[in-house]
């Protein structure tokens, strides 16, 4: 950078050291680290996380770990910020046995999870072993936010009878509760499940009726339904109306 006139400030080195993390390029991310720190403008945190990350991408975790501990003993403490971006760092490698033994730490420390880390709710899902211990971490939260992107990526994962476990919880709830986003994604989970039932040679007509009651509901609450998902819903209905279902 110097050679080509381009001045080494703050911003430039986190761009450059972002970069590094990303190409695993730990040997310049190390020297953008130590003239970050020794600068003092207050951006430790980034520097420590995308340290780490230039670690995790050349699979040496162990010393990722250090540079967390290291963070830590700077900084006084561990933050949840911290812990967070520790977690999804590791999830994004999908070093799912670091990841759920930082989570374990950080689950019996004092300080409480917002617990929304895509990344380890995706591998989570991916993995059957996984998913019980996922359900336990939202279980521990009275939040319909919290229930609602857990709800969408059980969808997403295709695991509907968890979702529809997860959205009856919901629903009996009076401190959680569902609302139009709860409705939604339960209901383009049964709409999927009825289009593959329909194309089977032995349908079964289970979510179809389900799709029914859904949408019963929302009328009942006055949620609307997402646009995308009104044509189905329109021909789910067609088809029970006229009693081929």
């Amino acid at each position: 950078m110097r050679q080509v006139g381009i001045e080494e400030g703050k911003e430039v080195l986190l761009s450059v050291l972002r970069v590094c993390s990303k190409e695993g390029d730990v040997e310049e991310a190390e020297r953008i680290c130590l003239k970050l720190l020794d600068s003092d403008n207050g951006i430790v945190t980034q520097v420590f996380v995308y340290k780490m990350l230039a670690y995790v991408m050349i699979g040496e975790f162990a010393k990722s770990l250090d540079i967390f501990r290291e963070m830590w003993k700077l900084m006084g403490s561990a933050t949840v910020p911290i812990y967070h971006e520790f977690i999804e760092v590791l999830c994004i490698a999908e070093n799912k046995e670091l990841a759920e033994s930082v989570l374990d730490e950080f689950i019996k420390s004092d300080m409480k999870p917002p617990f929304i880390i895509p990344s380890y709710i995706n591998i989570t899902n991916r993995d059957l072993c996984m998913r019980d211990r996922l359900h336990l971490g939202f279980s521990e939260y009275e939040n319909i936010l919290v229930y609602n992107i857990y709800l969408e990526s059980l969808i997403r994962a295709d695991n509907v009878e968890k979702a529809e476990e997860v959205f009856n919880q919901m629903q009996s709830d009076e401190a959680i509760g569902i609302n139009a986003r709860s409705c939604n994604s339960i209901l383009s989970g049964y709409l999927d499940r009825s289009r593959n039932s329909l194309l089977s040679e032995q349908p079964s007509y289970k979510d179809q009726v389900k799709v029914e009651n859904i949408f019963d509901l929302m009328l009942m609450k006055d949620f609307d339904v997402e646009r995308l998902l009104l044509s189905d819903v329109d021909y789910i209905l067609m088809m029970i109306k006229k009693g081929f279902v």
